[in-house]
């Protein structure tokens, strides 16, 4: 008598075999909810499938109806398909798996903003702000980093500092208009999870 053992405990699904000495043909479901496992076993008196048995492969199974073959493999599909197991993911991985998509996608459009400028360059913009700003609040600050480039780019530190506001300003509102969207993107997504953030009542 050889035994066919498909066991779900805490979401994973193991295959066994056993070999015993008497037994007849069945097919049997255990369950035990309280320690989180479940059985699916076959016995049959045929040594034909105890070798090579998969559970995707049906005609492994060949001592058996084919009645008893699909009761296996409807139990252990409606198994796999189950809320945890790879390819099926829980309410809350799919929540944050969604979240992950938002937060990518902003940061993607916000690369795209300035894609075009060299890193180096980007690194110098807190202080051209700064300068700029400084400057048109009062033009006797010193600005050194804005008199070297005026200096070399031979134009006046008011257009300079006008232009470097004047594009400053573009950018922190697409930004904020790319993080409103990303915003109104959560709360709905909040919305359809809204279970996941129910707070019970003691």
């Amino acid at each position: 008598m050889y035994k066919i053992e498909v066991r779900k405990q805490n979401g994973t699904i193991n295959i066994t075999n056993d070999k015993y000495e008497n037994g007849v043909n069945h097919l049997g479901v255990d369950r035990f909810p309280d320690i989180g496992v479940e059985y699916v076993y076959l016995q049959c008196c045929s040594e034909a499938f105890a070798e090579d048995f998969y559970v995707d492969e049906t005609n492994a199974i060949q001592a058996f109806t084919e009645e008893q073959k699909q009761q296996l493999m409807d139990i252990v599909k409606a198994w796999e398909q189950e809320p945890g197991q790879e390819g099926n993911p829980t309410r809350e991985q799919s929540y944050y798996s969604k979240l992950a998509d938002i937060n990518n996608e902003f940061e993607t459009k916000v690369k795209d903003l300035s894609s075009y400028i060299p890193e180096s360059e980007k690194l110098t913009w807190d202080k051209q702000e700064e300068e700029a700003r400084k400057y048109l609040a009062d033009t006797a600050v010193d600005t050194p980093f804005l008199d070297i480039v005026c200096s070399t780019r031979g134009v006046t530190k008011e257009y300079l500092a006008n232009k470097i506001i004047e594009k400053t300003d573009i950018y922190v509102a697409s930004v904020g208009a790319l993080l409103g969207e990303k915003h109104k993107k959560e709360d709905l997504l909040e919305t359809e999870f809204s279970d996941l953030f129910e707070i019970e009542e003691v």
